[in-house]
């Protein structure tokens, strides 16, 4: 930015500063808040981000808006457990209440347990999805930035519509899986959720909670038509906890949301589980925590397939998917499987 012209410059400084506001803080529960509005770990802090952490600190992606090029944008950087793997999106008061399960016990795999790690994720989900949409620019402020007249009348481009409606659609559909999971919280029906669950007893080196829209198998097999918006699109909330023992990888999904889920698990677990998982977590998932120590030493190449992998796949308009057949060989080692089960 140093090399742009100072109008130009001060210009897009002014729009990031707009973006960051955005992220404003408010609770997503339903009641009254007594509390003030904190920071809500979508993995536990106590539980799990402790025992990937070096020095009370983890590594994380984190969005650069001042990169130079593409390359720049998404960048890792070491970061505080009290901050890793945050939004303010609940009061303390709503957060220490509706996730007690998780974080004041240690992770068993209980349908509460399942059920509100995946509702961890749909409300973090919905909360950035709203930012998304807050933040984007509308053709004055595009044209602004590209220092255009004033006094013209312009029009966004096809592509950009096309970006803004599929960040809307993604928006209602956040909103109305959000509200689905709360009508079943009411009643506690969590075996509405069903998963298949992962253990390692090997040495924890990942922490992550997200979801995303199973898409094609390795075979390139289409799962679910993205340009029908009328379609019931059906999601896959994955989280990586670390416990005490190992690790534990959750696949849930809606009991009545399952065929792509279930497809894409089952084309999962076919070969080179711990490679597929990793690869997965990192290439879907941005809400994503490492081990200082394990990312460090990782292959350069390795990181380059990921961190290349990360970029097409965050492009609407680029073809490829990071999907398995598509996975180089990551060069890591085998966690030690202790076992895997539908639940």
């Amino acid at each position: 930015m140093n090399s742009l012209p100072p109008d130009k410059a001060k210009l897009i400084k002014k729009h990031i500063c707009r973006l960051r506001n955005i992220r404003r803080p408010i609770c997503l529960a339903k009641g009254d808040c007594k509390g003030e509005i904190g920071r809500s770990h979508t993995i536990s802090k106590s539980q799990s981000l402790v025992l990937i952490a070096e020095n009370d600190h983890v590594l994380v992606r984190n969005v650069n808006l001042f990169g130079k090029s593409s390359k720049n944008v998404l960048e890792v950087k070491r970061t505080s457990i009290n901050d890793a793997l945050t939004f303010k999106g609940f009061c303390n008061q709503h957060d220490n209440d509706l996730f007690k399960s998780l974080d004041e016990a240690p992770f068993i795999a209980s349908p509460e347990q399942i059920f509100m790690q995946a509702y961890r994720c749909a409300c973090r989900e919905y909360y950035f999805k709203a930012c998304q949409v807050e933040g984007f620019l509308d053709s004055d402020q595009i044209a602004e930035l590209q220092g255009l007249p004033k006094d013209n009348k312009y029009e966004l481009s096809f592509e950009v519509e096309l970006a803004k409606t599929a960040m809307y659609q993604g928006l209602a559909d956040t909103v109305a899986c959000k509200e689905k999971f709360e009508n079943l919280l009411i009643h506690k029906d969590y075996r509405r959720l069903q998963s298949f669950i992962i253990h390692s007893k090997s040495p924890p080196i990942l922490a992550c909670a997200g979801s995303f829209f199973p898409d094609y198998l390795s075979d390139g097999s289409f799962l679910q038509d993205f340009t029908d918006f009328n379609s019931n699109m059906q999601s896959l909330f994955l989280s990586v906890i670390p416990d005490q023992t190992g690790t534990f990888v959750l696949l849930s999904f809606f009991d009545d949301e399952a065929v792509a889920p279930i497809r894409f698990i089952e084309d999962l677990i076919t070969s080179n589980l711990t490679q597929r998982i990793l690869w997965m977590c990192m290439t879907r998932i941005e809400n994503l925590a490492m081990r200082p120590s394990w990312w460090d030493n990782l292959p350069i190449e390795t990181k380059n397939q990921i961190n290349t992998a990360v970029d097409y796949n965050a492009d609407i308009f680029d073809n490829r998917l990071p999907t398995f057949d598509q996975m180089p060989d990551l060069k890591i080692d085998e966690w030690d499987i202790q076992y895997q089960f539908w639940i």
